[in-house]
């Protein structure tokens, strides 16, 4: 039975491709066309264009470069590779692109194959380029190097392409043929490369009339049932091309139909994540061009939220399957149509299509396009009829290649006399619409791309280790990979591993090309009597290895109907993260490590503290642990983490840790919401716990839990909001900060200066400089240890994965501490009489880790010291912060976190790194100044004023409103002061004996405990000391 499309017939011009899209070439536009979307300065009108195909079309001609010979482009896009593509083609020679990562041999063999008569080449690929040329017999007198901007002559001779064209007067009077009728069916333009229905990469024949049609039926099919049309197109469309330029889908869209409708066009050189969301949102783009992992990325990629996509309407998907979860996903994401269509390169480029704003949801490939018919052959060789035929799809029309590129036996298996084209897929029919079930043909499809298995067979064969191998697609994650089964030789046996295979094929093939899919090695290919490789075994070998190493199949994904992630009585919660659990596994260790980091604190500030008074930092690292934790499931993961919030403050939605369960978290989809709340619970305590540090020695306990509640609440929850949610502003800013140097470090830092400033100074300091040494130095030490221990978890768990950027951040995170300690020390080793101090050694460790914070994850190794030297050496400078500001920051919780917090996130915007933050396999690219991105360091800088700003000043108001509110005192008593915290309000007691000194009066105690109180002061009280005794004290004023 034979399918014919639904769509009447179109009467398709039989003419040159130049004669559709420029007709006469006479009165042109001007208005910008293709745009360079890196630089809008620079475009080609309609007008500019066909200027530029004449000059080179007659720069041809005066090379001597024959009719039907082969114009070949080995470059990324830019604005001159559609008029490299027009002119070849109309001026009847032929265009041919190849991928811009092929390797030499890659390259050689299509120029060699395709007899290349002219190469233009990229300046970045030219070392490629020509060697290949080399190896293909290209003589460099005909190979120019091609890029948007004009080049000098490379080292080698190799002149720039604007060398061999004409000029404009002499291109004025360069007319094209119009190849009307027979001509334009029998005139090849362009030989794109495909693998076809199996075998090795071909050259694909297609025609002026194949390139016409196809144009014309997507453009028919692109406007039905909207108020568009070829004549009346859509004046407020635009579009961006990141496709390849060498490929079908790209020379269809971005330059014939893109021509046709005077559609602008924004010209990406190559596909990157962040710059292409970033151009959407910039340049208001209404309509893509894509392939599924594009797709894939806009539903599961955090950097998604960051930009505005609303102006995008309409998304066609092809080159390989989408799934209709994932369609209906983005769809309902940005607000867009995604409509699904079917091609093949042999078909030039579309074969079945979703018209108009049709919204499908049923995972179609749409409907065939005009003047297009089909049959659905079944295994029997019989043509499958009626409501739910499956079989290969067999398609003919005037979108048909003509040929395979001087391959007559390939071109007969393929296409027979009557024009019927076989495909290789598979497909079923309903309702006049089609599905693609499964694929007969060979090929491996990896991102849109095709991977030919007889190719990296012939490769692995080269291996002299290698006696027999079988490539086959293996399906993880939703993505097709290469994966090879192969047969060693007896004496490589237990000898060559896995790697060394995927290493040999790596180095001769495209990226995409590769063995990612994996290696294993077998005992024999399974084959027929005839030699020939049984492919439907090893496809079942593949899908049995993905179930045998349970990866899952796909990732997990957040259900806004299903916020908990089902419910535990009814499915298997842990379902989605099989496979994967070792990366919750390793954030639930991380977390415990920052729990760490409060009790550390805790005795560091009990160990500076005197004596009499250590209880109270210590208590305190306990209770503020409770309380934040009551805070965070009452409403603090709320306020930070909800996914509906606006750009300054999160939701109530999650009030009460309500749908906080199973389902993938905001942070990352790899971790359930619970873990990703436990570990950010612990980032609330570690700021909280630095700022009651400001009571030190003189502040009520109660009122500074109250204040710790209600700091967590109004300055924490909205900073940790602004970094890390993915609506926060500073998020979208975007401002640097990987595990907290804002929300965490700057926030409590000059919280912490508030405090001191409310509270005053202690007794002994308001009228004199004293210098108190800590009581312990051995309990300073174990906390400083503690805390250095729990940063690992800190900055390491900050990934929020298991990945090889979560390692550098721990190594990061050692190497800042330790050059923190050096860098302190240098200072304080020539301020202090040439003597050392451990008490100094753990707040220069304590410096370098917090300058460290926000970098860690960011910044190379090298850098990651350099950050902790750096800011070592800064906060030392600082000793006498609280003598210039006339506080008693007893902790020095300013000079430490506030000052040290400003300094790392300054210094993260100058030595980001973006090949640090890719190292998590998920590349949200993020430069500084070594990429040469300044103002990346002025988005630091405002993070910075924002932050410090904001928490000084809430904390300030807080802690005055709090001074005045009965029973919220926050100061105790002079005499309580005096004999010491622990005494006033403990049983407890550091060291000792209470019972020693109990007496019924009072002042009999405060005569008798002295708890490290000068008797009397020390000599020259009146000025900071100096010398060996300050290099072995604390200094508090």
């Amino acid at each position: 039975m034979v399918f014919r499309s639904k769509y009447p017939d179109l009467d398709i011009p039989q003419c040159n491709i130049l004669t559709y899209l420029f007709a006469n070439g006479e009165n042109q536009p001007t208005t910008p066309l293709w745009i360079d979307a890196a630089n809008t300065s620079h475009s080609l009108s309609a007008a500019q264009m066909l200027s530029w195909i004449k000059r080179f079309a007659r720069g041809l001609d005066k090379l001597g470069i024959p009719k039907a010979a082969t114009v070949m482009v080995f470059s990324p896009n830019h604005l001159y590779v559609p008029m490299a593509y027009l002119a070849a083609a109309g001026s009847q020679r032929l265009f041919t692109g190849a991928n811009p990562n092929y390797t030499i041999g890659e390259v050689a063999l299509q120029m060699k194959t395709i007899e290349a008569a002219i190469v233009l080449i990229h300046p970045s690929l030219l070392e490629t380029g020509l060697a290949a040329a080399k190896q293909a017999g290209v003589p460099f007198d005909r190979v120019f190097q091609f890029a948007g901007e004009e080049c000098q002559p490379s080292t080698q001779g190799i002149r720039d392409w604007r060398s061999m064209v004409a000029s404009e007067s002499e291109a004025e009077s360069w007319k094209w043929d119009e190849l009307r009728g027979k001509a334009a069916i029998e005139t090849t333009a362009t030989v794109n490369f495909s693998s076809g229905t199996t075998g090795l990469p071909k050259g694909t024949c297609v025609t002026h009339y194949n390139l016409i049609s196809n144009a014309s039926q997507s453009i028919y099919v692109r406007f039905l049932g909207t108020p568009y049309s070829l004549e009346r197109p859509d004046p407020n469309d635009r579009w961006l091309a990141f496709l390849p330029l060498y490929h079908a889908y790209s020379q269809l869209w971005t330059i014939n139909i893109a021509c046709k409708l005077r559609v602008p066009v924004y010209v990406m050189a190559k596909f990157e994540y962040e710059p292409f969301l970033r151009y959407i949102e910039r340049y208001k783009i209404t309509s893509l061009q894509a392939v599924p992992p594009v797709l894939v990325m806009l539903s599961k990629r955090p950097e998604t939220s960051r930009y505005e996509l609303s102006s995008i309407k309409h998304i066609i998907s092809g080159a390989a399957p989408l799934s209709k979860e994932l369609q209906n996903h983005v769809s309902a994401k940005i607000g867009c149509v995604i409509a699904q269509g079917w091609g093949m390169t042999e078909t030039t480029c579309v074969g079945t299509m979703i018209p108009g704003n049709l919204s499908d949801d049923s995972g179609s490939v749409g409907y065939l396009i005009p003047n297009t018919e089909v049959k659905l052959i079944d295994e029997d060789g019989k043509e499958a009829t009626g409501e739910g035929a499956t079989g290969e799809l067999v398609v003919r029309g005037p979108q048909i290649m003509k040929e395979y590129w001087r391959n007559e036996k390939t071109t007969r298996d393929s296409k027979d006399a009557e024009g019927w084209f076989w495909t290789g897929d598979v497909a079923m029919h309903r309702d006049g619409k089609f599905w693609i079930v499964d694929r007969k043909k060979e090929l491996i499809k990896v991102n849109g791309l095709q991977v030919a298995p007889a190719e990296l067979e012939a490769i692995l064969l080269e291996h002299d280790d290698i006696a027999d191998a079988a490539a086959v697609g293996i399906v993880v994650h939703d993505e097709e990979m290469p994966r090879a089964y192969v047969v060693l030789q007896d004496r490589a046996k237990g000898k060559i591993g896995e790697k060394d295979i995927q290493d040999f094929v790596a180095k001769k093939v495209a990226k995409h090309k590769r063995l990612m899919g994996g290696v294993k090695f077998i005992d024999e290919v399974p084959k027929l009597p005839s030699g020939k490789i049984v492919r439907k075994v090893m496809k079942e070998w593949a899908k049995r290895d993905v179930e045998e190493y349970s990866w899952p199949t796909v990732l997990p994904e957040w259900d806004a109907d299903n916020q908990k992630g089902g419910n535990p009585q009814e499915v298997n919660v842990n379902a989605p993260y099989i496979g994967i659990e070792f990366e919750y596994v390793y954030q639930v260790i991380m977390g415990m490590l920052v729990m760490l980091i409060v009790p550390g604190i805790g005795l560091l500030y009990g160990g500076l503290s005197r004596r009499k008074s250590a209880l109270a930092m210590i208590f305190q690292s306990m209770t503020v642990m409770a309380i934040c934790t009551f805070q965070w499931m009452f409403w603090g993961f709320s306020l930070a983490f909800s996914r509906d919030g606006g750009p300054f403050i999160g939701t109530l939605s999650n009030f009460g840790l309500r749908n906080v369960l199973a389902a993938p978290s905001w942070g990352s989809v790899v971790l359930p919401d619970i873990v990703f709340c436990f570990y950010e619970l612990m980032f609330c305590a570690c700021a909280t716990m630095i700022v009651v540090g400001g009571s030190f020695e003189r502040g009520r306990i109660v009122p500074s839990m109250v204040f710790g509640f209600l700091w967590a609440t109004i300055c924490y929850c909205p900073i940790a909001y602004w970094t890390w949610n993915a609506n926060g502003w500073l998020f979208n800013l975007p401002a640097l900060d990987f595990a907290g140097g804002g929300p965490v470090h700057i926030s409590s830092g000059t919280a912490g200066l508030a405090y001191a400033l409310v509270l005053g100074k202690r007794r002994g300091l308001k009228e004199k400089h004293i210098i108190y040494k800590p009581h312990n130095i051995t309990i300073v030490f174990l906390g400083t240890v503690l805390i250095w221990f729990g940063w690992f978890g800190f900055n390491g768990g900050s990934a929020l994965n298991a990945s090889v950027r979560a390692m550098v951040a721990v190594w990061n995170t050692n190497c800042a501490c330790c050059m923190g300690i050096l860098g302190w020390q240098l200072v304080a080793y020539f301020r202090h009489g040439r003597k050392f101090s451990v008490a100094g050694a753990c707040e220069g460790a304590i410096a370098g880790l917090v300058g460290i914070t926000p970098a860690a994850g960011y910044v190379s190794p090298w850098l990651g010291a350099a950050v902790g030297f750096i800011t070592g050496i800064v906060v030392a400078l600082f000793e006498d912060v609280n003598h210039w500001l006339c506080i008693d920051d007893g902790l020095e919780v300013f000079k430490l976190h506030g000052i040290g917090g400003m300094c790392g996130a300054f210094l993260t915007g100058v030595f980001a790194d973006e090949a640090v933050s890719a190292l998590d396999g998920i590349p949200t690219l993020a430069p500084g100044g070594v990429n040469g991105v300044g103002s990346q360091i002025a988005r630091q800088l405002a993070e910075i004023a924002a932050i410090a700003s904001w928490s000084f000043t809430i904390s300030f108001i807080l802690l005055m409103g709090m001074k005045y509110i009965p029973g919220l005192h926050l100061r105790v008593q002079d005499d309580v002061e005096e004999v010491g915290m622990d005494l006033d309000q403990f049983n407890d007691e550091v060291v000792g004996e209470w019972s020693v000194f109990e007496s019924s009066d009072p002042e009999t105690r405060r005569r008798s405990i002295t708890h490290g109180i000068p008797v009397a002061a020390p000599p020259d009280s009146g000025s900071s000391s100096s010398g060996p005794e300050k290099a072995a004290e604390k200094t508090e004023g």
